[in-house]
């Protein structure tokens, strides 16, 4: 165990010099300009604000951390159906593709009191608009991971009677997991924002709720505190992400290779 943090300090020594640089820069340099609190609070008010409202902060952390999952799962679980119907129908990809473009480009914090019309005060409407944020670049990557398959390899699929259920799940699916992580490593921190910009419309739960309580009360040191946990929370649920994508990459190995072990592939 003791090896292994000399390892990781060894290896990570530049950004945690520049970060206790920064730090030290920090409280220096509003303690020297005598900057108010309520501006721009020190490193060590902040992380006293943490030890204070730990509790707090704890409790609201779960209802975000909530929002952020489910909504990230609807939008991963919506988009993959999606992606695997545009794939396969050009009359879906034709009638799907301006809708998804539509809801791109519209600003979600303009969605979200709409949403909170429609399905009231309670966690649904921060899950929708989660999903909503993270489902665009899912479905982008995993169409083009589906899509980039050799056509020679396509063909030597269908030479042996290959089914498409049989291709999609034995070739597509295997080459497009790199496609399809990366999408998903971009939708998890999405989905962050997404909850959050539910919470700031309209709830009385959640961090989003507490930067909104800190800001009209001018709790700096609160507001800051909250913005640390956020991105806590983001950094490890890419993590898990990552840890997702090796996971799987190892029990289900993507790559043409493969394919010719496959021997139940067209009943061949």
């Amino acid at each position: 165990m003791k090896n292994n943090i000399i390892v990781f300090i060894k290896e990570n020594v530049a950004w945690i010099m520049a970060l206790f640089f920064v730090l030290l820069l920090w409280q220096g340099g509003v303690k020297f300009f005598h900057v108010p609190e309520y501006i721009l609070p020190t490193p060590s008010q902040i992380i006293a604000e943490m030890s204070v409202s730990y509790r707090s902060l704890m409790r609201h952390s779960w209802v975000t951390i909530g929002e952020i999952v489910m909504g990230f799962t609807l939008g991963m679980i919506s988009a993959f159906i999606l992606s695997i119907g545009i794939v396969y129908s050009r009359t879906i990809k034709r009638a799907v593709y301006p809708f998804l473009m539509f809801f791109q480009v519209v600003p979600k914090m303009a969605l979200a009191p709409i949403f909170l019309v429609w399905f009231g005060y309670g966690i649904l409407p921060k899950v929708l608009i989660s999903a909503l944020v993270c489902f665009f670049p899912i479905v982008i990557n995993t169409v083009r991971g589906l899509t980039a398959i050799e056509k020679e390899l396509l063909d030597l699929t269908y030479s042996l009677n290959a089914t498409k259920t049989q291709v999609l799940r034995k070739i597509r699916i295997p080459l497009s997991l790199p496609y399809v992580f990366s999408g998903l490593k971009i939708a998890i921190s999405l989905s962050v924002i997404g909850a959050v910009v539910g919470e700031f419309i309209g709830t009385d739960r959640g961090l989003g709720y507490l930067i909104m309580m800190a800001n009209a009360n001018l709790e700096t040191a609160m507001m800051f505190s909250t913005i640390i946990v956020l991105s806590f929370i983001g950094i490890t649920l890419f993590l898990v992400v990552c840890l997702g994508e090796r996971i799987v990459l190892m029990v289900w190995p993507s790559g043409p290779r493969n394919f010719e072990k496959r021997e139940d592939i067209g009943g061949v």
